[in-house]
Order: C-alpha cells, then structure tokens, then sequence
C-alpha cells in the first residue's frame, strides 16, 4: 500500500497535457485506456465515456473477496492473512 499511496499523490499533481484536451473535445467517442490515472476525466471526458482496462489507482479492487482469483503471489499472501 505504501507504493501505491506514494503513486497516488505523484499522479495528483499530474496534469492532463494535450493529447487528453483534444480527445475531451470529441464528447462522441468511448476512450479505452491501460492508464489507471484519471487524466482524461480531468481533461473533460465524461467518466462514463472512459473505460479503465485496468481499473484506476484511485480505487483498490479485492479480487479474492469479490468471487475473482490472481496468480499474484502477494494477492494469495494478503488472502491467507485474512483466512
């Protein structure tokens, strides 16, 4: 978590840069991503016209919980901790 909360605050100073305004302005178009920033949304494209392929890094997913499993070595760590 401490990576991930350090990522987070780097990313809240980051500012959407041209590519991101020019897409903002073709409200039209769905935009697929691998980033897990929220750039685009900040930019002005509309969260519903945004699909994260890989989640965003503003929200933690628990994919042991949720019915899903992960090969992840540090996911089957944290769920036998849990157990």
């Amino acid at each position: 978590m401490k990576w991930y909360n350090w990522r987070r605050a780097k990313l809240a100073s980051a500012q959407p840069n041209a590519a991101h305004v020019a897409l903002a302005k073709h409200p039209e178009l769905v935009e697929i991503t691998q980033n897990v920033d929220d750039l685009l949304e900040r930019a002005g494209v509309a969260s519903s016209a945004v699909l994260h392929l890989h989640g965003t890094i503003g929200r933690d997913r628990c994919f042991t919980s949720c019915g899903r499993t992960s090969s992840s070595r540090t996911a089957r760590r944290a769920a036998a901790r849990r157990a």
